[in-house]
Formats: structure tokens, sequence, C-alpha cells
């Protein structure tokens, strides 16, 4: 595999300055799967790079990545010829987090579950933001839109995240599930561990569709936990 600096541990992190850096992490998944540590360090503009997601259904990101609050911008990633779960990452396992992440002006879209951030995750996601011209689209019929996390599962948690006005959720073919955070969050129980949770979180996303359950926040929950949240 490519290079990176650092050692992947918690004390000496793989770290990312560069879009070929970034390209690196893609390409090589199993740092994907091997709990890796990971951070940004400087912002990265891709100006109008496709991108594959990092994390696929098959092959879930277990890893904790750090933004340590700088800016991915302006990246695309076309659903229609890639997974089915669209995001920055695409799949996010129950033991991967994310945090401290902003992304801006960036365009995903797909025909399944579709996030800026993730399309799907049931891991911890903290202090992430969805900012800028950006544009999260379904260009089909398909559920699950959200424009940082499309579906939550199981013990997936977002956390003091927001996304910003200028921030467009849409599903011009009618699909269903629909937020400005998240689009759909199903646990399977309420107890600890089997429920899903947001809280503490912002929206002022557009979000539109000619289907139905469409909120600021989220589209559709069970067995979820949503507390602290507002949309203006």
């Amino acid at each position: 595999p490519t290079a990176l600096p650092g050692g992947g541990i918690l004390g000496n992190p793989y770290s990312i300055s560069t879009a070929n850096q970034w390209f690196a992490f893609i390409n090589e998944n199993s740092r994907w799967t091997n709990s890796s540590y990971v951070q940004l360090t400087a912002n990265i503009d891709f100006a109008g790079v496709e991108l594959s997601p990092i994390g696929l259904s098959g092959k879930a990101y277990n890893g904790n990545f750090n933004g340590n609050s700088f800016t991915i911008s302006n990246f695309v990633i076309d659903g229609t010829v890639d997974d089915d779960q669209m995001g920055l990452f695409g799949n996010v396992a129950s033991t991967g987090s994310i945090s401290n992440l902003i992304l801006s002006s960036v365009t995903v879209r797909g025909d399944g579950e579709i996030g800026g951030l993730a399309g799907y995750s049931a891991g911890s996601i903290y202090r992430t933001a969805v900012r800028g011209t950006s544009l999260i689209e379904n260009v089909s019929n398909a559920s699950n839109l959200g424009a940082l996390v499309g579906n939550m599962g199981k013990p997936g948690i977002v956390d003091e995240s927001l996304s910003t006005s200028g921030v467009t959720v849409r599903s011009p073919g009618g699909g269903y599930n629909l937020g400005g955070l998240v689009g759909n969050a199903v646990g399977t129980a309420t107890s600890v561990g089997n429920a899903v949770t947001i809280r503490n979180s912002y929206s002022h996303a557009s979000v539109s569709s000619s289907g139905g359950a469409m909120s600021g926040i989220l589209g559709y929950a069970g067995y979820a936990t949503v507390s602290g949240n507002y949309f203006a």
C-alpha cells in the first residue's frame, strides 16, 4: 500500500493532508477494516473530482477518523456507477467513528442509501457538518437520504452535528425517508446498544420529494432517541 505518514495507532495516527493521500486511503481498503486511527491535517479541495466512498456494504469502515475541524470540499460521488451506499464514507460499522470533520460544496447522488458524510452508519459521528452549496440527490425512487447520513442502524449515534442553508436533499423520483440530517434511523429495541441516537444537532437544509416521510432533521425513526435537535 501507498505509505501514509504515521503508524495508524491512537498516539500516532495516519495523517492525510493532500488529495493524493486521500486517494491512497481510498485504494488501500485494509486501512478501513483494521480499526486504525486516521487524522486530517489540512483542508483538501478536490475541485470537482469524482471520488469513491470509504467503506462498502461488504467491507464497512471500522476505523477512527478525526478531521481535526478541517474541511474536505468540492468532491463528487456518483452512485449510479458504484455501490448502493453513497457518501464520503459508504458504510460505517458499529465500531467505526468519524469526528470533527466539515464537508463543503459536495455532490452525492445515487439510487440507494445516500448521505453527504455516510450512506449508512451504525457507528459514532460527532461534531461533523455539511455546508456550502451541497446536493444530496436520489436519481431513482429509492429511499433513505440525509444531508449527513442516509440510513442509521443500531447502535449508531449522531451528536453535535449540522447541515446549513445551501444544502439540498432531494428525490425527484419520489423517494421516502428524507431528512435534513438523517434520512432513516431504525434500531431494534429501546435498550442501550439496540437503539439509534440523534442529539444536540441542527439542520437548515432544504428537503424535498414527491414521496413522503420528510423532515428537517430525520425522515423516519424507529427505536430512536432524538433529543436536543432543532431545524430552522
